[in-house]
């Protein structure tokens, strides 16, 4: 397992500088080997999945810290058809790259002054409104369809002929969820796409070399017709072969049969001008874990999509980018759920 440390310098310029080293990242960000021959990782068939991302950076606002890099932690292989998974491979190795951002949100910045930003830890977080557009430099309609304005999980505890059943409900606000059509005409797609997305470790037991943080969601799909479906499960990506190999370069999140499963969830719609609702219920059991779950990176999206979910994109469609197209997002929180 790797992990992104940082190592932070103060009183640089004097005769007794200090150097404090942290660790970043809340789990491993990639497992396995890492290639370091650049371009020659082609001829000797290294993993260079990490794809040169790892930066760190100043925020000019304040000073705070902001560090960008892959985390491949899910061990993602490509998607071929009806959900499966290539074996990892000299040309296709295991964990799909998500760039991720993480900014210092305490203490001290560069600037010498005392530095904030979003708290660490929350199970419910906001959106601002009006801010859904197709098109935000050409065109600006709005499409309040996918115009997410909030999402929460909560935990609900169910006790059935003496056992007790956990339950995750996760409740997404949209600032309207009424004439889905407007939104397909507008937007031009097959389909829309609500997914609420975060990262869960590996179940208790797990061998050291089979760990893993999957990347799991819970979604909704409005179809070419206006049909309501729900669905969940692990992410599969869609690779695209360069020099670097076959490494997966986007995120899907299927439902079935192509991956998923089906799961329960209901259309809420609210009088007035407070948002609707969209929610979700799924049993603890689903995602690995019985007694505790934590979700890092737990977020939201919505998608404007040119196919259904349950349908595979080729490769000729990913390189004319005919992928899903993210419209709105609310972004990010480490949400745990106890027993």
């Amino acid at each position: 397992p790797w992990h992104v440390y940082l190592a932070n310098i103060t009183n640089a310029d004097t005769k007794s500088p200090t150097v404090k080293q942290i660790r970043v990242t809340r789990h491993p960000m990639h497992y396995g080997t890492v290639c370091l021959e650049g371009l020659g990782c082609a001829a000797v068939t290294g993993n260079r999945n990490l794809a040169d991302f790892f930066e760190v950076s100043i925020d000019p606002r304040n000073g705070a810290l902001a560090i960008v890099y892959d985390d491949t932690s899910n061990d993602i292989t490509q998607t071929v058809q009806e959900g499966e998974q290539v074996p990892d491979s000299a040309a296709d190795h295991k964990g799909a790259p998500l760039v991720t951002l993480v900014r210092q949100n305490g203490g001290i910045g560069m600037f010498g002054k005392p530095v904030g930003g979003m708290p660490l830890r929350g199970r419910r977080m906001g959106d601002r409104a009006r801010d859904a557009h197709w098109d935000p430099i050409y065109w600006q309609d709005r499409v309040d369809q996918l115009d997410l304005r909030g999402v929460k999980v909560v935990k609900k505890i169910k006790r059935k002929k003496g056992k007790v059943i956990r339950k995750a409900v996760f409740k997404l606000k949209v600032a309207k969820l009424e004439d889905f059509q407007s939104a397909l005409t507008t937007t031009g797609s097959q389909a829309l796409n609500y997914v609420v997305r975060w990262s869960n470790k590996s179940p208790k037991g797990t061998p050291v070399e089979e760990r893993r943080w999957p990347i799991q969601y819970v979604g909704a799909e409005v179809d070419a017709g206006g049909e309501l479906s729900y669905y969940g499960g692990e992410a599969y990506t869609y690779d695209l072969c360069s020099v670097s190999g076959c490494f997966p370069h986007g995120f899907l999140y299927p439902k079935p049969p192509l991956g998923g499963t089906e799961i329960k969830g209901q259309l809420k719609i609210v009088k007035g001008a407070k948002p609707d609702k969209l929610i979700f219920t799924v049993p603890f059991r689903k995602f690995g874990n019985k007694l505790r779950l934590r979700m890092d990176s737990f977020s939201a999206y919505s998608f404007a999509s040119p196919r259904s979910a349950n349908q595979p994109p080729s490769n000729g469609e990913v390189e004319g980018d005919r992928n899903p197209v993210q419209v709105d997002g609310i972004c990010c929180r480490e949400a745990l759920l106890t027993k």
